[in-house]
């Protein structure tokens, strides 16, 4: 389940179809329990995907926020708070606001060690960007 995890949510899988025909074939072999987190997350990256084409914005990067049914994903909400730049905090405010908006008796609790970014830099006018993506996973 964390392999499946770490791919729905970085973006690495080819196929969802591919991914739901492996899980079927495990839920034929394993707990029906295991069944339903299977579907449940990836009915959790649908549902999020179409609250992101959804959210509006003005930010000068394009945030991306999983929505995802606790329980059913096998990650812990190791760190209580984390001080994040405040783009990243506006980000997360106008989110919410829209979230709560759509859900009506809905909270969201944000996994900031879930998080990651990318973050270019130019060092000057003659060189290429330079991209890193940083990876905060608790996986």
């Amino acid at each position: 389940m964390r392999g499946l995890t770490r791919r729905l949510l970085l973006k690495k899988v080819a196929s969802l179809d591919v991914e739901k025909a492996i899980v079927d074939r495990v839920k034929i072999e394993c707990t029906c329990d295991m069944g339903k987190k299977a579907d449940t997350m990836f009915k959790d990256i649908l549902d999020s995907e179409q609250l992101m084409k959804d959210f509006p914005h003005t930010f000068s990067y394009n945030p991306q926020f999983f929505v995802l049914e606790q329980g059913s994903w096998p990650i812990q909400q190791k760190v209580k708070t984390a001080i994040l730049p405040l783009q990243i905090q506006s980000a997360q405010t106008a989110f919410n606001e829209f979230y709560k908006s759509k859900r009506r008796g809905k909270c969201l609790t944000f996994v900031p060690h879930m998080s990651t970014a990318l973050i270019y830099a130019r060092f000057n006018q003659s060189q290429t960007e330079i991209v890193k993506q940083i990876e905060m996973s608790g996986l």
